[in-house]
């Protein structure tokens, strides 16, 4: 019959083995969000210097403040495909941008989380 130490261990062992994973998968996505955002950025500057014909500082500026929902108004698509372009590069964009609030967010919640929860695990490991 196993001792209650070595089944104790264990299930330590593979809350931790889980943890890990989760802080992994957490990281992943996260990382994932963030170069989704930064490539959507390029695309819209891409597509709007050349739409547009505005130079590469203004066109990362434009899709930077698109993308935010800033819109200051200093700059604005004229030609057709332009103004196609950035409806459909604002509604995909600000939800996207949005999704990475969120996940950013949940991110640090669940940081915060561990943390307590490693506090408390150690504060149980004194006490009891």
């Amino acid at each position: 019959m196993p001792k209650k130490e070595d089944l104790r261990s264990a299930v330590i062992d593979e809350e931790k083995h889980i943890s890990d994973e989760i802080k992994s998968r957490r990281r992943f996505r996260l990382m994932s969000v963030a170069s989704i955002l930064v490539i959507l950025w390029a695309l819209g500057a891409v597509v709007v210097h050349f739409l547009e014909g505005w130079s590469w500082i203004d066109s990362f500026y434009f899709a930077a403040v698109t993308l935010t929902t800033v819109g200051y108004g200093d700059f604005t698509v004229k030609t057709q495909f332009g103004k196609m372009f950035v409806t459909a590069f604002l509604l995909v964009g600000v939800a996207m941008f949005l999704y990475g609030i969120n996940v950013l967010a949940q991110h640090y919640v669940q940081k915060r989380e561990d943390q307590i929860e490693h506090s408390l695990r150690q504060l149980e490991g004194i006490v009891g």
